[in-house]
């Protein structure tokens, strides 16, 4: 497909800072599935049928540097967050850059952060999203299948396709349906209607229409943004980095004007799009759904992307056991984890922290990492004695019972 190869096609990684519920890993920089590779370096190979020059991350400025360690971008290609004031202020931050390269540009943002297993399944995605969005007035979302679990739909935003839609030659299909994180009732109610699919941020849409849509249907935030590009076209970060500030985090539910909800594109303008239509853009799905894809938000989603040994443990690096079942056990590279008796455990180990948690309480990760850090400690240990976890170099040993695994 020569489309892909034109310059007016970019890609933004989202790639935000360190997510304290995968204590003790970074989960952007690490290797979280045995695959060899970090979750960023799988996110940037899923793009690789587009020129690394038209690949850029989105990020915090404390992230640059180690992104940069593990994928060979040059420091432009990083656009850095100024402040934190949701997703939808961040891709307009990128988006007024690269609108100084090509005003009618496709932007392709992907995550990465996301373990999305069946690559050449995301690339007939990819290809079928950016065909729409070049050729047709639309925002175009790459979809997941999920599950037939309502509670596992209340964490994420959801999507009904036009499965009317017959024109088969067409990469996408409009969507009829939008809603963001359904109630568990909700969500039980949209697995027996069908058609629904997870959105769970890949959008693709060109700049001019993007502006044309913010415009429309958030005119506040367009003024702003027209101020920050200009001031960027002038060369002047420090002015426009100030001018960001102005983006508010929140703004109101396009459906319910009482409430208020964290400054998304998807609140912003999907939403908008799709509820209350104008002649501007479309948002639509791409054909291809991912059928195999997971968000390690916390540990136990890490049992979505590797598949358990016979005791029904997921490990992911050097791991020995005896008489542990159901756990999580994950080593860093050159690290090793050893366990005994362990039932419904979470132990990870970077070489440097270590976490040894029940996993019914990795809901408390953050507050015992604040409390641990504030003691000097560097192994967050609950559920069995301190005694019980030694550290030996890179070999962190983990038992629930008197005497150590030999």
């Amino acid at each position: 497909m020569t489309l892909v190869k034109k310059p007016g096609i970019f890609v933004v990684i989202l790639a935000g800072g360190q997510s304290s519920r995968l204590y003790p890993f970074n989960k952007v920089l690490s290797d979280l599935t045995g695959s060899g590779r970090s979750l960023i370096q799988q996110a940037c190979d899923r793009v690789s049928l587009i020129p690394r020059q038209q690949i850029y991350v989105l990020t915090v400025r404390d992230m640059v540097a180690p992104i940069r360690k593990q994928l060979p971008l040059p420091a432009d290609h990083f656009f850095i967050d100024p402040v934190r004031r949701g997703t939808w202020p961040a891709m307009l931050w990128a988006m007024a850059h690269l609108r100084q390269k090509n005003t009618d540009a496709v932007i392709s943002v992907v995550t990465g952060d996301h373990v999305i297993p069946k690559v050449k399944e995301f690339q007939k995605a990819f290809r079928q999203a950016v065909r729409a969005a070049a050729n047709e007035p639309v925002f175009v979302v790459i979809p997941v299948s999920p599950s037939g679990e309502p509670k596992e739909w209340t964490s994420f935003g959801a999507i009904r396709a036009d499965e009317e839609d017959r024109r088969r030659a067409d990469p996408a299909k409009p969507i009829i349906g939008f809603e963001e994180k359904p109630s568990l009732e909700r969500a039980g109610q949209m697995i027996e209607e069908g058609g629904w699919f997870w959105n769970v941020g890949m959008f693709f849409f060109r700049i001019s229409l993007a502006e044309a849509a913010l415009e429309a249907y958030q005119p506040a935030i367009f003024r702003i943004y027209g101020k920050m590009s200009e001031a960027i076209s002038r060369r002047k970060p420090k002015l426009a980095a100030k001018i960001f500030e102005s983006f508010p985090s929140t703004i109101a539910h396009p459906l319910d004007f009482q409430r208020f909800v964290d400054n998304t594109i998807d609140y912003a303008v999907m939403m908008p799009m799709v509820h209350q239509p104008k002649p501007v853009a479309s948002a639509w799905v791409a054909r291809q759904a991912l059928s195999a894809w997971a968000d390690l938000g916390q540990w136990p989603a890490l049992r979505q992307a590797v598949k358990p040994d016979r005791q029904r443990n997921t490990c992911v690096g050097h791991v020995r056991s005896r008489s542990t079942t159901d756990c999580i056990l994950v080593a860093a590279k050159g690290c090793s984890i050893q366990a005994d008796g362990l039932k419904n455990f979470v132990v990870a180990f970077s070489g440097k922290e270590a976490l040894v948690l029940p996993e019914k309480q990795v809901s408390r990760i953050k507050e015992l990492v604040r409390e641990a850090r504030a003691a000097g400690k560097k192994i967050v240990v609950r559920g069995i004695p301190e005694n019980g976890v030694h550290l030996r170099g890179k070999r962190l040993v983990v038992s629930s019972k008197d005497g150590i695994i030999r």
